[in-house]
């Protein structure tokens, strides 16, 4: 899912497209692309994610305000939540409405400061900056990403002029044809808002679950097949272990941890050494936190294996390669 960053009040006034002035340097609108945003909003995104089941279309409802907090509902066909993220800035609760499950855990802040982005980003891909039509009514730059060792488009920004914060987010999968776009339709934006929209009472018969944390029959499980669970301690914001599940590969065992945002589904295997997960294409080798890694493309969108403490680990997922490289390199030790 994309991260929340929203325009500000800047561009709102009279004469916003009289005189845009020179263009910044693509690194410069990337680099304020990555900062968090301090602008209380309220707005609806349109999400559609494209897969071997065809387009899949949400529509969202967000709302957010200064220091980490933040309300973003899944709405229905009928426009009623079915899945709710909040989060006061400390703590945040996932709520699936369909399953009557609730998990919490401390607010998802990203290990990961923006110039360490930015610097991994600039180094993985070429930047390139263009004008673009107004998204949301807003006035916006549009960032091309391309994979620098083989020049094809992996994403697209849209960038706000005044603020830096992306407004449009579109992916690229393997074969170069769309994976995702989060695109704002409607946004405003109050002076302040109501601190009650950040907090959550679970109902009184809703199963509760840590939102890092196994199920404990689950958990049994996995350490009678012989596996410790070696889970992320970072997850993009709205994700959630939904299931972990010992599953057969050939003669030996795998361990499958399963999460989601309530649009988009992330998978982690832990594997016996030597153990090949996933049909992937090509591959990119690099460090991760001093051991060999690759990250190559899947037919799931990126599939990212490397192996640690005589261990395999393999993410599969239509996450960003940044991101993905983010939540392995918060997998603990063991």
């Amino acid at each position: 899912m994309m991260r929340p960053w929203l325009p500000s009040l800047l561009l709102l006034a009279a004469g916003a497209w009289a005189d845009p002035g020179p263009s910044p340097s693509p690194l410069e609108v990337l680099r304020r692309s990555l900062e968090p945003s301090q602008v209380s909003y309220e707005g609806r995104l349109r999400v559609e994610t494209y897969g071997q089941d065809g387009k899949v279309l949400r529509e969202m409802a967000v709302r957010s305000a200064p220091e980490g907090r933040y309300r973003r509902e899944i709405l229905g066909p009928s426009g009623e939540p079915v899945w709710l993220a909040v989060c006061d800035g400390k703590v945040e609760w996932i709520y699936d409405r369909a399953r009557n499950r609730v998990w919490r855990g401390e607010a998802p802040l990203s290990p990961s400061p923006p110039g360490e982005a930015l610097r991994r980003l600039a180094s993985d891909y070429e930047v390139a900056l263009a004008s673009s039509s107004p998204v949301a009514r807003r006035p916006a730059w549009r960032l091309d990403l391309r994979s620098g060792a083989e020049g094809v488009l992996r994403r697209r920004l849209w960038v706000d002029r005044g603020s830096g914060l992306v407004l449009q987010d579109q992916s690229f999968g393997p074969d170069g044809n769309p994976a995702s776009l989060t695109r704002f339709t409607r946004l405003s934006f109050p002076p302040a808002q109501d601190p009650g929209l950040f907090r959550f009472e679970p109902p009184a018969d809703v199963v509760m679950a840590g939102r890092l944390e196994p199920d404990p029959l689950e958990l049994a499980e996995a350490r009678q097949a012989g596996y410790e669970p070696r889970k992320p301690s970072w997850l993009p914001s709205g994700y959630v272990l939904e299931s972990l599940r010992v599953l057969a590969h050939g003669k030996k065992k795998l361990l499958h941890a399963r999460f989601s945002d309530g649009i988009r589904a992330l998978s982690f295997f832990q594997c016996p050494p030597r153990v090949r997960v996933g049909k992937a294409k090509g591959g990119r080798r690099f460090r991760l936190r001093g051991a060999s890694a690759t990250l190559a493309q899947a037919e799931e969108g990126w599939l990212l294996a490397w192996s640690s403490g005589g261990a395999r680990f393999v993410l599969v997922g239509s996450l960003e390669p940044e991101t993905l490289r983010r939540i392995a390199e918060s997998v603990k030790g063991p």
